[in-house]
């Protein structure tokens, strides 16, 4: 059982319906005092069950879309494995069951969306990425997250270098070789011609490259992720002029994977995105100051809902622990804040995340007290909006 990645979160974002029922359990640890993950799935169930019917299912009705969270609870095999977290989605046509990496607040939900703000700190801050490493003997493919890389097939494509190269004796009687493969940072193939030619085989190199990229095409596809290349310093220039996947990272991690462990590979192409993300960040954070002198920046939250579904929002600060219930009236625009959930209303804070996300912004969520601003939710828009007072939390 996977975590999300951004791709699948996306799909399940995009869902509209009637019942859409979406369910959190903490952690569950088998054979401990406080594996209590069924227990607490038959309730989130039971409380499902009472909110559909407040929504105008039927009981029969209600009973029969969760009856796929009643085998879920009756399996003891399922539950004799550890979760960090679950999130569960129920729906007309759904039936998502994914693990999560932080044990999330149990919680029962049911409306014309999945609710994703559980979600949001470990898809987005977290980021997917890919992570491409050539070396000597192959090339190997990964997608990573903050928490670890797993390894993809590739197909269709040379075994290594060396192959694409041939026989070292060929063509010109030229021959390649590599600088001392333990060395990092500063290693690079080096070639050489007949009469000691610099670069006479870089063309059989890049033809290498070539194929590995429409390799790793096929399988990525376009992606909306970074790539990260990690290769000796000479490889990645030359990768970069034949590249045609989306979202090459613009600079490589230097060295010879081949000798690192995963959990190496791991830490030192992590280690390039977190200082980008937390660039992001920061870069957010001042955009929004700097923003709310001349309405390129709110945090009123009726206006950031608005601006978000039409497209508006470029980055946006949601409270991951505070909830504002609410209505979205989207013929005109309105918003109703209520003081409790109740059929129709929904987190206003997350309805921004979502929309946001789809429309192609950055979502930031944090803590209420990083939030700039003070309030709840501060939004960085494209272009100016007219200002409005902003709503304070209540």
């Amino acid at each position: 059982m996977n975590t999300l990645t951004q791709a699948e979160l996306k799909q399940l974002a995009r869902l509209e319906s009637t019942g859409i029922v979406s369910l959190y359990v903490p952690q569950h640890l088998p054979r401990s005092p406080d594996a209590i993950g069924p227990t607490t799935l038959k309730n989130l169930r039971h409380m499902a069950e009472e909110r559909l019917i407040e929504h105008g299912w039927r009981s029969v009705e209600a009973r029969q879309l969760l009856q796929p969270v009643d085998a879920l609870v009756a399996n003891e095999h399922f539950w004799n494995e550890p979760h960090p977290g679950l999130a569960i989605f129920v729906g007309p046509n759904l039936w998502e069951v994914r693990s999560m990496h932080d044990s999330p607040p149990a919680m029962a939900w049911v409306g014309r969306h999945p609710y994703l703000k559980p979600l949001w700190a470990e898809t987005t801050e977290s980021s997917d990425y890919y992570v491409l490493a050539v070396h000597q003997h192959g090339a190997h493919l990964y997608r990573g997250d903050r928490y670890g890389l797993e390894p993809l097939p590739l197909s269709e494509m040379p075994v290594d270098i060396r192959e694409t190269l041939g026989n070292p004796s060929h063509e010109h009687g030229g021959r390649s070789h590599t600088g001392n493969p333990h060395l990092t940072g500063k290693e690079s193939l080096v070639f050489h011609g007949q009469g000691g030619a610099p670069d006479a085989r870089k063309d059989e190199v890049i033809a290498y490259l070539r194929e590995l990229d429409r390799a790793v095409h096929a399988t990525l596809g376009h992606v909306d992720a970074p790539v990260v290349f990690v290769g000796v310093e000479a490889l990645f220039p030359l990768y970069r002029e034949v590249a045609t996947i989306a979202h090459l990272w613009p600079t490589a991690v230097h060295g010879n994977a081949e000798h690192w462990s995963l959990a190496e590979l791991h830490a030192r192409t992590l280690a390039q995105l977190q200082t980008h993300l937390a660039a992001n960040r920061e870069r957010d954070v001042e955009r929004f100051h700097s923003g709310c002198g001349n309405n390129r920046a709110s945090a009123n939250l009726e206006e950031i809902v608005a601006a978000a579904a039409e497209g508006q929002v470029d980055a946006v600060f949601v409270a991951s622990d505070v909830a504002m219930w609410g209505e979205f009236h989207t013929a005109d625009g309105t918003v109703e804040l209520v003081d409790q959930p109740r059929a129709k209303a929904e987190d206003l804070l997350d309805r921004i995340a979502t929309l946001t996300f789809l429309n192609g912004g950055r979502v930031h969520v944090v803590p209420a007290a990083e939030i700039p601003g003070g309030l709840v939710v501060a939004a960085v828009y494209r272009y100016p909006r007219p200002v409005v007072e902003a709503v304070k939390h209540r």
